[in-house]
């Protein structure tokens, strides 16, 4: 690192932000944020214009108990903010295998609504879904044996991947 009143180098500031771990708490839940709501801004791209225009999607036989368009925003902020902070959390420490589950989560969830809305691939859409519930619902599990505050910053995300699973399937059964 610099020494203190020297400028840092566009290299070390990349450096320190793909190295979460590296960073203070606040810069932490600042950064995943800004991931986290980046990847949600790339997905609601296919799914914003689905929702409107697509005729695919008006005509599918969907639950009945899909929620109105508005619960999916507010379910999906809260979801990212929690989430955030959560990774804030796990990223106190370098490990590997943080950074495998954040990848993880972070493909599988931004790839969903490419294949469901534009490919209309329900089918491929369940499975990324069905990978991505047991990734979220295995951290917390395992998360609640050791850290149970943290765990349940995980809940949020766990509750909905639920509802939007039997929404999936229902779509894949129904059609």
């Amino acid at each position: 690192m610099e020494s203190p009143g020297s400028k840092l180098s566009f290299y070390d500031v990349f450096r320190i932000w793909m190295e979460p771990h590296r960073m203070s708490y606040k810069s932490r839940v600042v950064w995943f944020l800004f991931l986290n709501f980046s990847l949600l801004a790339v997905g609601s791209i296919f799914t914003g214009d689905a929702l409107q225009n697509d005729d695919w999607y008006k005509k599918l036989n969907r639950a009945p108990w899909e929620p109105p368009g508005w619960v999916f925003g507010f379910a999906w902020v809260t979801i990212m903010i929690c989430f955030s902070y959560y990774l804030a959390g796990l990223f106190a420490e370098k490990s590997p295998t943080n950074n495998i589950f954040l990848t993880s989560c972070l493909a599988l969830n931004t790839l969903w609504s490419p294949l469901f809305f534009a490919g209309h691939q329900v089918g491929l859409a369940l499975v990324v879904m069905v990978l991505l519930d047991l990734l979220i619902w295995f951290k917390f599990i395992t998360e609640m044996r050791q850290r149970k505050k943290r765990a349940f910053l995980l809940l949020p995300y766990s509750l909905w991947l639920l509802i939007a699973t039997s929404l999936n399937v229902w779509v894949l059964a129904m059609n």
